[in-house]
């Protein structure tokens, strides 16, 4: 990444929120856009979580700056809330499908509470690969393993 002046900075933005919302909008923008694709058009894909991965990682390649300023953005900030967001957005999901499998499998039905600590676990792997990689190639593969432990178990990694 190349040094800029501060001062050649408000030459394009008029102060620091304006600035603040350039570098954080775009990745919230995809991340909302990731957690909210239509997961049926994914689950009929043979290859979803290669998708997913790959998604994920271009994703954090393109953003991921914003995506690290999203996540530890301090009270007071336009996107504090994003994590919460993310949270509240994934256990609907959850839940959506937990219902589902309750109304299919009502011998066995599963609490709708689960939801919400599934989507916070989810969420904060997904978040420490974004802190802790920075090669696309690498999330990619830590992505496709990380997804495919989730959704199919231990069992299928070997």
């Amino acid at each position: 990444m190349q040094k800029i002046a501060v001062g050649n900075l408000y030459r394009y933005f008029p102060n620091k929120e304006y600035l603040f919302e350039a570098v954080v909008s775009p990745a919230y923008d995809q991340l909302m856009e990731l957690i909210q694709t239509n997961e049926q058009d994914l689950l009929e894909s043979s290859s979803f979580i290669g998708q997913i991965g790959h998604i994920f990682a271009e994703i954090v390649d393109e953003n991921r700056e914003g995506l690290l300023i999203l996540l530890d953005s301090r009270p007071g900030t336009p996107f504090h809330g994003t994590k919460e967001e993310l949270f509240d957005r994934l256990m609907e999901i959850l839940a959506e499908n937990l219902d589902s499998f309750n109304r299919k499998h009502p011998s066995t039905p599963l609490n709708l509470l689960i939801s919400r600590p599934l989507a916070v676990a989810f969420l904060e792997g997904c978040f420490d690969i974004i802190r802790n990689h920075t090669s696309r190639d690498l999330i990619m593969k830590v992505t496709k393993d990380y997804i495919s432990i989730w959704f199919m178990g231990l069992n299928t990694a070997f």
